[in-house]
């Protein structure tokens, strides 16, 4: 939702807060900037969840622009810049706008990489929010592309300006200046305060509205400049305290009635008054600005250690050393490279020629991606306490890791290179479509409840996804079976073993569709009361169960024999497909948590693939049973 106008005047004057301090303390080389490696493992409550500033950096980061990282800096330095330097970090261009017509109504000047900075935006800000407000109003199916896009850019720009205000109380404003050495010997300021911020005045709340109590009582005419003061004074501190929000950046724990509660600064700021703790935790994050924006490293370093040990004293945070390791290896991608390095080697091994080096270096190359994807899906188990299986993106991760212990496995047993090309395609395909579906959103954030529930749950989407990933390599094993047959006119003796592959890998995927589609059924017995409700991902499930035993049926009693075996494995990916990504396209359904519109050009783009392959197949099947008539 679009935030109220009163939320908006508040993040507008954040900014000119943030825009004002900078301005006065200066801006340091990007080279000079302290080492944020111990900022990075301060924790953060975000969507319900405890992490590292690492990682709600980058999930920031992959909101605004679909990229986890920024002109070659981490992901921590960068929130450390918007948060401590917002001048210097207005000029990053982090924010993503895929529609021209949404750049041309805001008056920006194009960019190549159609990814903007806040500075470049700024000038159509109130543009922007009031196209969006009008959007909003509309039913969501109801908005056209360009009103989607004007929605998600201001609700970037808005949570991007309610970041870089969390700390907007440390910073001078002029609304604070205190002048006279009148106001300055009761308020207890140091000559050498030349500038001073909320943070500095709040302690002295008190003292200046019993001050400007007393200045109301007098006539007007006769104020002195201390009078004048007090009254200014306390008109901007009950202005300020009034705008109080609660900012999306709870890093302070604070336990409430037994329960532990973790709390924006600004909140703990207001709510602080003589507390000692809630005076040290933000007298912390005012010596890491300082450190920070002086270029004081060992400053720095020292008011970070300062504050983490803090939070351990109130709360027991998760230790983050699992998922800073898990960021920074980041084990999918360097998975996905290896695994196309694989495919490289196995298409050839398949089709042109199958050395023994070449092979071995595929194995070898299998083998080292399934390393950091191993380790990837483990570390999400013990970082969300959970099977990774709930999201479209992880069942596309789990999938991959099927397919490629899959293949594994099958070349170990025939040793014809099959194996190596299941693995190494599958494992790429679905790691590189799972990372089109985490753009922009957060692949750790929490999940709807009932997804997060008993022992049925977790067999049944396991079973499932093994389902689809055995079909899915009996898909590919039927194109490797046609483009053989047909294509490279190879003889039926040479294909024994494609096509006991093929028919072996089909019956896994349909035995742990069924099985998984009973325990779905347990699940939702328990859950919504009901076994079956004909619901469009049951509905998928079922098509790929009848699919594969009509295919079974016809091969047992001889209507269609090994290349209609792949003609139907090829089918049954397709079905896969369908059930897996296409009915999350409709918005209909028991099954609304997975429902988006990401996949719908991939789906396309696939149909089309496999519509071409199967007509060029058949074309070339009549031509060659032509010549042999």
């Amino acid at each position: 939702m679009i935030v109220s106008f009163r939320c908006a005047v508040f993040a507008a004057a954040a900014c000119a807060v943030a825009l004002f301090a900078e301005g006065a303390s200066g801006a340091i080389p990007e080279t000079s900037y302290p080492k944020t490696d111990d900022f990075a493992s301060t924790m953060i409550l975000d969507n319900g969840r405890l992490k590292p500033l690492d990682s709600y950096a980058r999930s920031l980061l992959m909101q605004f622009s679909g990229r986890a990282g920024i002109h070659g800096m981490s992901p921590t330095l960068w929130l450390a810049r918007v948060i401590f330097l917002p001048l210097t970090a207005a000029d990053d261009k982090v924010f993503l706008i895929n529609n021209p017509e949404v750049v041309d109504a805001i008056g920006v000047l194009p960019e190549k990489r159609r990814r903007y900075s806040f500075n470049d935006i700024k000038r159509g800000y109130h543009q922007l929010t009031g196209m969006a407000r009008e959007a909003e109003a509309k039913d969501a199916k109801e908005r056209t592309l360009f009103e989607n896009e004007v929605v998600r850019v201001s609700r970037n720009l808005q949570d991007y300006l309610e970041i870089s205000s969390v700390l907007m109380f440390l910073m001078p404003y002029p609304e604070f200046a205190v002048r006279d050495s009148a106001s300055r010997n009761l308020l207890g300021i140091s000559p050498a305060a030349e500038q001073l911020s909320f943070y500095d005045l709040s302690p002295c709340f008190d003292r200046i509205v019993q001050a400007a109590a007393a200045a109301e009582q007098k006539d007007k005419a006769g104020w002195s400049v201390f009078d004048m003061t007090m009254m200014s004074l306390s008109q901007a501190l009950q202005r300020w305290r009034q705008s109080r929000g609660d900012q999306p950046f709870h890093i302070i724990p604070k336990i409430v009635d037994g329960r532990e509660e973790w709390l924006c600064p600004w909140i703990v700021m207001l709510d602080a008054g003589s507390g000692a703790q809630a005076r040290a935790d933000i007298s912390s994050l005012a010596s890491m600005r300082a450190a920070f924006i002086s270029g004081d490293a060992k400053g720095f370093a020292a008011a970070v250690a300062l504050f983490n040990a803090a939070v351990r004293r109130t709360a027991q945070p998760p230790s983050p050393g699992i998922e800073l390791l898990y960021n920074r290896i980041d084990p999918f991608a360097k998975a996905k490279i290896l695994y196309g390095l694989a495919a490289i080697l196995a298409l050839m091994l398949v089709t042109v020629f199958s050395p023994r080096w070449a092979r071995t270096l595929a194995f070898v190359l299998i083998c080292a991606a399934l390393a950091p994807h191993t380790f990837g899906l483990v570390a999400r188990v013990i970082i969300l306490h959970r099977p990774p299986l709930a999201t479209i993106y992880e069942t596309f991760l789990f999938v991959a890791w099927a397919c490629a212990v899959l293949g594994l496995v099958l070349e170990l047993i025939q040793r014809k290179s099959l194996g190596l090309l299941i693995s190494s395609l599958c494992g790429f395909f679905f790691l590189h479509l799972a990372g089109r579906y985490n753009v922009g959103e957060d692949s750790m954030g929490m999940i709807a409840a009932v997804l997060n529930s008993n022992f049925w749950l977790t067999t049944h989407i396991m079973s499932v996804t093994l389902g689809y990933a055995g079909c899915c390599c009996a898909g590919v094993i039927g194109h490797v079976y046609l483009v053989k047959k047909l294509f490279l006119r190879t003889p039926e003796e040479r294909l024994v073993s494609t096509s006991s592959a093929l028919y072996g890998i089909l019956a896994f995927g349909l035995v742990f569709t069924v099985i998984g589609t009973m325990l779905g059924g347990m699940w939702a017995d328990q859950s919504w009361g009901r076994f079956w409700g004909w619901d469009p991902k049951e509905n998928g499930a079922l098509l790929i169960i009848l699919w594969c035993a009509v295919v079974f049926h016809a091969r047992s009693a001889g209507v269609v024999k090994q290349q209609g075996m792949a003609i139907g494995a090829i089918l049954s990916l397709v079905l896969v497909m369908f059930a897996w990504i296409g009915v999350n396209l409709l918005g209909i359904g028991m099954h609304s948590y997975g429902f988006t519109t990401t996949g719908v050009t991939a789906l396309y783009t696939f149909l089309i693939f496999e519509a071409v392959f199967l007509a060029a197949a058949a074309v070339t099947f009549f031509m060659t049973w032509k010549r042999a008539v």
